[in-house]
C-alpha cells in the first residue's frame, strides 16, 4: 500500500515537473519576446555586429527628423538564400538605429513590387535594379534617406560583398542628412590623381573616397593664396611649389588651418622620365622651408627599406627570374600603427612604396606623434641605388638593420613660428604674352600661430594610387583610403566616422606564419647567396676562358675561333661541370626552403582538419563519461 502511494506521488511530482518547465519555456519564451528580442552576444574580434559609440553619437546629435526608407523586394529575398540572412541583419541594425535615435529617425520598408507606385519611386530615386525573371521584372535592396529641408542621401545597391560596411554606411548617410553642408578642402594635386574631364581620366579612388564627404577645390602649385571657407588642404607630391604657394600654405597653417601632406622620396607614379623610363620623372618632393618651421625634416634622398615589413616581388636576376622580398616595398600592419590615435586605431592593413623617414627636430617647441612606423629592423638605402632598378636580392644582399624604428607618417601640434618672417615673396613674374587674371594678393603676414598647428605628415605619395588602393574589380584591398579619409577628417574636425572606417577588412595576417617563414628564408638565406657568387665566378671564368680561344683575321675582320688546345678543353669542361654543380646546389636550396613553407602549412592543415575535431571529440567523450559516472553513482546510492 506504502509503495503504491509512493509511486503515486512519484507521478504526480512527474507531471508537475513536466507542466511547470513548460510554463516556464513559455514564460522565458514570452520575456524574450517582449523585452530581448534584439538581444546578441557579439563575439567577434572587432565587435562588427555591434553599433558603435560612433553611432550612437551621431544618433544622439539628431535635431531634426531623419526618415530612411529600405526598398527590399521580398521576391528577391525569397529567391536568393544569401541575401535572406543579410537582409535579417540590415533589417535588425536599423530597427536598432530607430531604437537608439530617440524618435529622430524613422525607419520605413517599402516592397517595389513590380510595376508599382514603389517601383517607380525606387527608379526616381536610381536604386541599382537586379533582374527578377527572364520577362524583365526587377528586383531592388537599396536606402534612401530624407531630412526636413528636402536633402536626399541613397545607398543604391545593399550588397553581402560590402556587409563588413554596412554600419559605416548607413551612420554615414545618416551623418550627411544631419549636416547637409559639404565642407570644402583644397588639393594640391602633384601626381594628377583628380582625373581629367576632357580625356575622360577617371579620378583616383582615394580621390573619389574623399569627394563622397568633401567638396575638393584645386589649388594650383603657383598659387599665390589658399582660397577663403576651406576647411583643410591636402598637398600630394609638391615637388614644384612656387616660394609664393609655400608661403600661403605657411599662413593657412599657422592660421590654424589643417594641412594633410603626402610627400616622397620615389613617387613611383609620378610621370615617368624620357631618359629613364623606369623612373619617375619628378621622383622626391619636400615642403622645406615649412617642414623646418613645423619642427619636422624628411631626407628626400633617403628611402626606407624594412625586411620584416617586405612585400615579395617578381624580378629579374639576371637571365633568371626570381621572387624577393623587396624591403623599400612595405606592408603595414597593426604592429606598425598608433593604436592610441584615432586615424590609425582602427586600421590594420596598409601598403607603402619607397617613403622617407620624418625626424623630429630636437630644438623644436613641436609635438610629433608617430602614426606609422617601421620594425626597428629599418634601414636607409641611398635613392641612386633602389632607382637603379638592379637585381632585387642585392637590396637584400646589402641590407643592415640600423636599430631604429623610422616614422613614415606623424602628426604635428603645437606653436610655430612662420617660415616667411621678412613677410610674402616676391611672385614669379608671368610668361611673356600671358594674358591670364592678376594672381590673387597674397595673404597678410601673421608671424605666430594664432590656433596650435594641425598637421599630418606623410612620407609616401604611392599610397594613394589605385594599385595600392583596390583591385582591378574596385574591391578595396588595403585600408589606405580608410587611412587617408581618417586623416583629413582629424584636422578638420570631423571625425565621427573615424572609429567605424576599418572594421570592413577581413583581412587576418598569420602573423605566427609569417614568422616562421621570415626564419626560414634567413635560414638559407646564406647558402644561397654563397652560392649565386659562386655562379656568377663560375659564369666569369667559363666566359674569359672562351675568350681565349677567340682571335681575329689579320685584316682585322670578323672574329674567328681558333682550336682550343687540351688544356683549354679541360678547364672548359671543368667550369661547365661546375656550372651544373652550383646550380643544382642552388635548386637544392630553394627547394628545401619550399619543402620547410609546404610542410608548415600541411602541419596547419592536419591541425584544421584533424586536431580541431579530435579536441571536440574529446571532449564530448569526458562529459559522456562525466554524466555516467555521476548517474552510476546516483544509482547505487538509490539501491544502498
Amino acid at each position: 500500500m506504502w509503495n503504491r502511494i509512493k509511486t503515486a506521488d512519484r507521478a504526480t511530482l512527474a507531471i508537475a515537473g513536466a507542466a511547470l518547465a513548460i510554463v516556464l519555456f513559455l514564460a522565458v519564451n514570452l520575456v524574450v519576446s517582449l523585452g530581448l528580442g534584439n538581444a546578441r552576444v557579439d563575439l567577434t574580434e572587432n565587435k562588427i555586429y555591434t553599433v558603435s559609440q560612433s553611432t550612437r553619437d551621431v544618433l544622439a546629435e539628431l535635431t531634426e527628423p531623419v526618415t530612411l526608407k529600405l526598398y527590399m523586394s521580398s521576391s528577391m529575398i525569397e529567391e536568393a538564400s544569401s541575401l535572406r540572412v543579410y537582409s535579417d541583419r540590415v533589417r535588425q541594425l536599423l530597427k536598432s538605429y530607430e531604437q537608439l535615435a530617440g524618435g529622430k529617425l524613422r525607419v520605413e520598408q517599402i516592397d517595389p513590387i513590380p510595376f508599382s507606385s514603389a517601383e517607380d519611386e525606387a527608379i526616381g530615386y536610381s536604386l541599382a535594379a537586379f533582374n527578377l525573371s527572364r520577362a524583365g521584372e526587377q528586383g531592388y535592396f537599396g536606402v534612401v534617406g530624407t531630412n526636413t529641408v528636402d536633402g536626399v542621401e541613397t545607398i543604391p545597391a545593399l550588397t553581402p560583398a560590402r556587409e563588413n560596411y554596412l554600419e559605416y554606411d548607413l551612420t554615414r548617410l545618416i551623418a550627411r542628412l544631419a549636416h547637409p553642408t559639404v565642407p570644402k578642402v583644397g588639393i594640391v594635386d602633384g601626381l594628377d590623381l583628380m582625373g581629367d574631364p576632357v580625356t575622360q581620366r577617371r579620378p583616383a579612388a582615394v580621390i573619389s573616397r574623399i569627394a563622397k564627404d568633401y567638396e575638393l577645390v584645386p589649388v594650383y602649385p603657383d598659387a599665390t593664396a589658399i582660397p577663403d571657407g576651406l576647411s583643410a588642404l591636402i598637398v600630394i607630391h609638391p615637388f614644384n611649389l612656387t616660394p609664393s604657394t609655400l608661403y600661403a600654405i605657411d599662413q593657412f597653417a599657422i592660421r590654424g588651418g589643417g594641412v594633410l601632406a603626402f610627400l616622397d622620396t620615389i613617387a613611383e607614379h609620378d610621370a615617368r622620365s624620357s631618359k629613364t623610363p623606369t623612373n619617375p620623372q619628378n621622383p622626391d618632393s619636400n615642403l622645406e622651408p615649412l617642414m623646418a618651421a613645423w619642427g619636422v625634416k624628411m631626407d628626400s634622398k633617403h628611402v626606407v627599406g624594412d625586411i620584416s615589413m617586405a612585400i615579395k616581388i617578381r624580378g629579374r636576376a639576371g637571365s633568371q627570374v626570381v621572387v624577393a622580398d623587396y624591403p623599400p616595398w612595405m606592408i603595414v600592419d597593426r604592429d606598425n600603427l598608433n593604436p592610441d590615435d584615432v586615424v590609425t586605431s582602427q586600421l590594420s592593413l596598409m601598403r607603402i612604396a619607397t617613403a622617407g623617414a620624418i625626424e623630429h627636430l630636437d630644438a623644436s617647441k613641436t609635438v610629433m606623434t608617430p602614426l606609422i612606423r617601421t620594425t626597428p629592423n629599418a634601414m636607409l638605402y641611398d635613392q641612386s641605388q633602389v632607382l637603379r632598378r638592379d637585381d632585387p636580392t642585392e637590396l637584400t644582399a646589402a641590407y643592415k638593420p640600423s636599430g631604429v624604428a623610422e616614422v613614415l607618417a606623424a602628426r604635428v601640434t603645437g606653436e610655430v613660428d612662420t617660415a616667411f618672417p621678412d613677410g610674402a615673396p616676391p611672385p614669379p613674374p608671368p610668361p611673356p604674352g600671358d594674358t591670364a587674371q592678376t594672381p590673387s594678393p597674397p595673404p597678410e603676414l601673421v608671424k605666430h600661430s594664432e590656433k596650435p598647428l594641425n598637421v599630418i605628415v606623410v612620407g609616401d605619395t604611392d599610397l594613394l594610387s589605385d594599385d595600392l588602393n583596390v583591385s582591378q574589380s574596385g574591391q578595396q584591398t588595403t585600408q589606405n583610403s580608410d587611412f587617408v579619409i581618417n586623416a583629413l577628417d582629424s584636422v578638420t574636425g570631423g571625425g565621427q566616422l573615424i572609429a567605424l572606417r576599418g572594421q570592413g577588412l577581413s583581412f587576418r595576417p598569420f602573423t605566427t606564419v609569417d614568422k616562421i617563414e621570415a626564419a626560414a628564408n634567413e635560414k638559407y638565406r646564406s647558402t644561397e647567396d654563397r652560392l649565386q657568387t659562386e655562379l656568377k665566378s663560375t659564369q666569369e671564368k667559363l666566359a674569359a676562358a672562351l675568350a681565349r680561344t677567340g682571335g681575329a683575321d689579320a685584316a682585322g675582320g670578323a672574329p674567328v675561333l681558333d682550336e682550343p688546345s687540351t688544356d683549354q678543353q679541360q678547364a672548359i669542361a671543368q667550369f661547365n661541370q661546375q656550372l651544373v654543380d652550383v646550380r643544382q646546389q642552388l635548386r637544392d636550396v630553394r627547394g628545401a626552403l619550399r619543402s620547410e613553407i609546404d610542410a608548415l602549412g600541411d602541419r596547419l592543415r592536419l591541425i584544421n582538419i584533424v586536431a580541431v575535431p579530435i579536441v571536440i571529440v574529446l571532449a564530448g567523450i569526458i562529459v559522456f563519461a562525466w554524466r555516467r559516472y555521476r548517474l552510476s553513482r546516483y544509482l547505487r546510492r538509490r539501491t544502498t
